[in-house]
């Protein structure tokens, strides 16, 4: 965490703090971009040429087609969406005869797992989706731009469901697991096939655990990631820098250390974490490139002042309201009310998604860990001021938008394209 040191400031100590203030301004830009560059891959082959040192940033700045649409329009696209989403999952038939999402129904009313949830056969192509999209185009009168944009993530939607078919016929869940973590599980691990989802379930506290910090093979995992563990039940692999980067969007854990069936509320945490999963494949289309400030940083402190709280608001967008975003549609899917979900992602929740304190950590690695006093009331008003402000419009105008659309399914997707920060607009569209 920042050491943050009150003390009286001479004139010599002030040039001094205008010059860890522009360090520090450095040091975030850089860190930034790599933060974007790894959430979002395509930056690198749409920016080549992009100078690190340049005062540039990065935003939401909602000159994406989503931005613009009508509230009819939205509606319209957002049953679209759920139209694909639902015949892709129809099209995976289980050995039961069922298909996947009925199967998952069923089991989400059972109090045992019910027999023949292996995936048999996958009954669609990408061109049978590419039609599908085609003609939804033409109907909705889609720009050529938003139907390229449901072509690619259709196209990774199917490339994962062939994925996760592959894993699943042909390797256990210890199997993957080791393929996955480098090292095999102590215990049993149970492996569930969704749509685009390989859900582990491990016996072993030890193997989530490793899981779930991202062990290396030779590390064990200490007391205190135990007991972090203990206090999880599921996740989302997302980490792209990991070894298996290229599974990392198919791949969710769970902790079943009390070797529960996969029914009931254990199915409430896959369909969970599965929406993260869905969720990652759209996102966020509006992070472009800014430019911000001056190229000569560094010299005015008030303005490196201003360009250091803008980049830390970016740096927030590009994580915590990335992350937010994603836990308040999940648990909305998932059918818990919105004030609990509020609670579980606010600032000042120390025990579940304490994005904060992750960000700081984070930081705190890339800046000085003595960080200079005029920065300190920053971070405060952007982590926490802010962020709790934007969270607490959002879902606000979920509980709105609840009122006015009468399908769940339907306004999850109209509002997984967008970052949290349009929600309210959409809201006041619908009004």
């Amino acid at each position: 965490m920042f050491d943050v040191k009150s003390k009286e400031v001479s004139p010599n100590q002030e040039v001094n703090s205008t010059n860890i203030i522009a360090q520090s301004l450095t040091a975030l830009r850089l860190f930034t971009l790599q933060t974007f560059q790894s959430e979002f891959p395509d930056s690198k082959n749409q920016f080549p040429d992009l100078d690190n040192k340049t005062s540039l940033s990065y935003g939401f700045l909602g000159n994406f087609p989503f931005i613009n649409l009508g509230f009819s329009e939205r509606i319209k696209i957002a049953k679209m969406q759920l139209a694909i989403r639902t015949y892709i999952s129809n099209s995976l038939k289980t050995e039961s005869g069922l298909s996947l999402s009925k199967y998952l129904v069923l089991a989400r009313k059972s109090k045992k797992m019910p027999e023949g949830g292996k995936i048999a056969s996958l009954s669609t192509s990408i061109r049978t989706i590419y039609k599908t999209i085609d003609r939804h185009a033409i109907s909705l009168n889609l720009s050529e731009e938003m139907t390229n944009f449901y072509r690619k993530v259709y196209r990774g939607i199917l490339d994962r469901v062939k994925a996760v078919n592959f894993l699943c016929c042909n390797y256990n869940g210890e199997d993957v697991y080791e393929k996955i973590f480098k090292t095999p599980p102590q215990g049993k691990v149970e492996i569930i096939q969704g749509a685009y989802t390989l859900h582990l379930r491990c016996l072993s506290v030890i193997d989530y655990a490793r899981a779930l910090h991202l062990l290396a093979a030779n590390k064990t995992p200490t007391k205190e990631q135990i007991e972090r563990s203990n206090s999880s039940i599921a996740f989302a692999l997302f980490d792209k820098a990991h070894s298996c980067h290229h599974l990392s969007n198919i791949i969710t854990v769970e902790r079943n250390s009390r070797n529960l069936p996969f029914a009931g509320k254990q199915v409430d945490h896959f369909i969970h974490e599965e929406e993260h999963q869905y969720i990652s494949q759209f996102t966020d289309p509006g992070c472009h490139l800014a430019s911000w400030y001056l190229n000569d940083f560094g010299i005015n402190t008030e303005k490196n002042l201003m360009a250091f709280e803008a980049d830390l608001r970016i740096y927030r967008e590009i994580y915590a309201d990335y992350l937010a975003k994603q836990e308040v549609l999940c648990y909305y899917i998932e059918g818990k009310s919105l004030a609990s979900v509020k609670h579980y992602v606010r600032s000042d929740n120390k025990e579940n998604y304490n994005y904060q304190k992750t960000m700081r950590e984070k930081l705190a690695k890339v800046l000085d860990t003595t960080i200079d006093l005029k920065l300190y009331p920053i971070y405060e008003k952007v982590f926490c001021e802010e962020f709790d402000r934007n969270l607490q419009n959002a879902i606000d105008a979920v509980e709105s938008l609840d009122k006015k659309v009468d399908n769940r399914g339907v306004l999850v997707e109209m509002l997984t394209p967008l970052p949290m920060a349009a929600w309210p607009d959409v809201a006041k569209q619908a009004a």
